[in-house]
């Protein structure tokens, strides 16, 4: 990707179709990768469920990644479904 993107990053339904689409590439390469009971991400079921705050990030409008924070109590927050596309990497 050459010259300046506009990169956004939006809160967003884990449900939306951009969200799915990105959740469904983290789910291909992490099986690729590692057996099934080695993988312990939530499903776009369990983020709803669990209230986890998800967002996309967006380059020039296209979906290029995504993340979500499960807060826990009023101490810290944990890292649910992070992924950048690998044809996004290294924008910024």
């Amino acid at each position: 990707m050459s010259g300046t993107a506009s990169i956004t990053v939006e809160r967003e339904a884990p449900d939306s179709l951009d969200s799915s689409v990105l959740v469904n590439a983290i789910e291909r390469h992490l099986a690729e990768r590692y057996p099934a009971e080695s993988r312990h991400g939530y499903s776009v079921e369990k983020l709803i469920e669990r209230e986890v705050a998800f967002f996309v990030a967006r380059v020039n409008g296209a979906p290029a990644g995504c993340g979500g924070i499960e807060l826990v109590g009023a101490d810290y927050g944990e890292i649910k479904r992070m992924w950048v596309d690998p044809a996004f990497r290294g924008l910024g």
